[in-house]
């Protein structure tokens, strides 16, 4: 967030969900708050178990949201089998997307077993948590998704607060493979939209040195323009995508972007 910013919009990663299976309740899409730092910081050092007792507490959409950046990590059995049992006694959204997380044979039984549930939500969400453990199918639907989309080539703030910008924003941070970030790389625009004081911001040049960088992928030195960062990604984007893929996918970086930001100075 900028210093500067009166008022700040911050998309969250939850903003699709209306899960009134949740309890009854529909999750504003557009928390509006001046600093979302402190929130930040919370989610940026969370584990699993305590992004699970989070939601236990009553911030199931916060809470959901830290799974996008969250990197692979060991899941204890027993929290592997506590999740399985709370969505197996009720199939809910934010259930389905821990369990993109857990490792066992019974949590993707159960993802797959949301594939006939009668929420439409729950299916899709079982279908993104499915994608995260691995599915190349509904992988490749969610990227499809999302690359059909205005968001792809013209990031506006009419465009971020479409509530459908963030029905295809979501799978692909929450999903987080190597396809999925090209995907967003793809679509890093010319420049950031700035006028008459708004400031919209998604994945940036930036983000794109962090991750390769983490990755252990050579990257232009700093200072390059995004301009040139751009087209040495175009130029060069098969042989990385190759490095990335002979990686373990457990040992690569999480995106750390968990939103779209809409800024008003």
């Amino acid at each position: 967030m900028h210093m500067n910013v009166m008022v700040a919009v911050l998309l969250l990663l939850a903003g699709g969900l209306h899960a009134a299976d949740e309890g009854g309740r529909t999750v504003d899409p557009v928390p509006r708050q001046r600093d979302g730092s402190d929130k930040r910081i919370r989610i940026e050092g969370a584990d699993l178990q305590s992004l699970w007792r989070g939601y236990l507490a009553g911030e199931e959409a916060y809470c959901a949201l830290g799974l996008s950046i969250l990197a692979p990590a060991k899941v204890p059995e027993e929290l592997d089998a506590e999740i399985c049992g709370a969505f197996a006694s009720s199939q809910t959204v934010y259930r389905a997307l821990f369990l993109g997380l857990c490792e066992s044979l019974e949590s993707l039984k159960l993802l797959e077993s949301a594939l006939t549930n009668g929420n439409a939500t729950v299916r899709d969400e079982a279908r993104m948590a499915l994608a995260r453990r691995g599915n190349r199918e509904y992988e490749e639907m969610f990227i499809r998704r999302y690359a059909s989309h205005p968001i792809a080539t013209n990031l506006t703030p009419a465009v971020a607060r479409d509530k459908s910008t963030w029905a295809v924003v979501r799978p692909m941070l929450y999903i987080g493979s190597v396809a999925c970030v090209a995907a967003l790389f793809d679509s890093i625009p010319p420049r950031e939209y700035a006028r008459d004081g708004v400031r919209v911001s998604f994945v940036s040049v930036a983000d794109m040195r962090t991750y390769l960088a983490a990755a252990g992928i050579e990257i232009p030195e700093e200072g390059t323009s995004d301009e040139k960062m751009r087209v040495w990604w175009r130029s060069n984007r098969a042989a990385i995508l190759a490095k990335l893929r002979a990686k373990d996918p457990k040992t690569l970086p999480r995106l750390s972007v968990i939103g779209i930001c809409v800024s008003i100075s």
